[in-house]
């Protein structure tokens, strides 16, 4: 039997993970970032349940899904994806609170500049205005 080949976005999001998994910075093996949105912004802690996600935060599936696999493959970054628990990914995960706060860690972290660079090159006709 002929084992079938992962497609690129299969790859870009199993890579993705990998990075924000091995990133402690980030969520690390065992962390959801969820955990950071909340202490950083006073908010009650959440109960983290269940297993993990990678959700797209500045960019959802819904606004590049249309695109094709070549463009898709863009948004699958640690400047667009976030590592939560379920509970989390649910409630709050697309929130437009989690995706300010998510944009502000992810300056702080990476730098203007680079962020920038990368939002500048996001393959969609219509760019996010900053």
């Amino acid at each position: 039997m002929k084992k079938e080949s992962l497609t690129a976005i299969q790859k870009a999001q199993i890579e993705v993970r990998r990075r924000l998994e091995n990133d402690l910075g980030r969520g690390g093996s065992i962390h959801c970032e969820g955990r950071r949105f909340d202490a950083e912004t006073g908010r009650e802690p959440h109960l983290c349940v269940g297993q993990r996600d990678v959700n797209e935060v500045l960019f959802t599936r819904r606004v590049f899904q249309k695109l094709p696999a070549s463009k898709r493959v863009y948004f699958y970054h640690e400047f667009n994806c976030s590592i939560v628990c379920r509970n989390f990914h649910q409630k709050y995960g697309h929130s437009r609170t989690f995706r300010e706060w998510f944009e502000k860690f992810i300056r702080r972290k990476y730098g203007d500049e680079i962020i920038d660079d990368w939002l500048r090159n996001v393959p969609l006709k219509i760019k996010l205005h900053r």
